[in-house]
């Protein structure tokens, strides 16, 4: 599967260079028809769909697990990372502005990292992501070999907030 982006949100050098290597890429636009047509098609012969939307952006695109499961060929492992988690209240949560300082806060590091004194931000942080990438990976290929034995689709969900903590 290619790294899919939308046509008005291209990546810049620096995030192709970190998070694209080894990868074809592609630019679709979900909100025309023919484009989405063409992801369910892509989808469909896939092994694994990971997304990193927000469930309602998901719902809205038609890329929740359900549906792409019933799309594929021969079962699909659908891994979908968040920031804040799945369920409510913040599963649709959209201000990422201080992302970082709001999944520490939401975690309870701000306040390990303050100590005694008032809740502190911590520069070591990204170690959220990079232990969600893993968990993600390892999800993923538990999910794959269930379906090498048993057949079906998984759904492999990860959140920043859940790796934190």
């Amino acid at each position: 599967m290619p790294h899919i982006r939308a046509p008005d949100y291209r990546d810049t050098l620096a995030q192709h260079l970190d998070v694209d290597v080894g990868k074809s890429c592609a630019y679709l636009d979900l909100r025309k028809e023919q484009e989405k047509a063409t992801m369910y098609e892509l989808a469909a012969d896939e092994d694994v769909f990971p997304t990193i939307y927000r469930t309602a952006v998901n719902r809205r695109f038609g890329l929740l697990p359900q549906g792409l499961a019933a799309r594929s060929k021969r079962g699909l492992v659908c891994m979908a990372a968040s920031a804040y988690g799945h369920n409510r209240p913040w599963q649709n949560a959209r201000d990422l502005t201080n992302l970082t300082r709001m999944l520490q806060v939401a975690s309870g590091l701000a306040v390990k990292e303050g100590g005694d004194g008032p809740p502190k931000s911590s520069l070591v942080f990204y170690f959220a992501y990079l232990m969600t990438g893993y968990f993600a990976a390892a999800g993923m290929m538990a999910a794959l070999l269930r379906r090498s034995i048993e057949g079906g689709s998984y759904h492999v969900k990860l959140s920043l907030v859940r790796s934190a903590m």
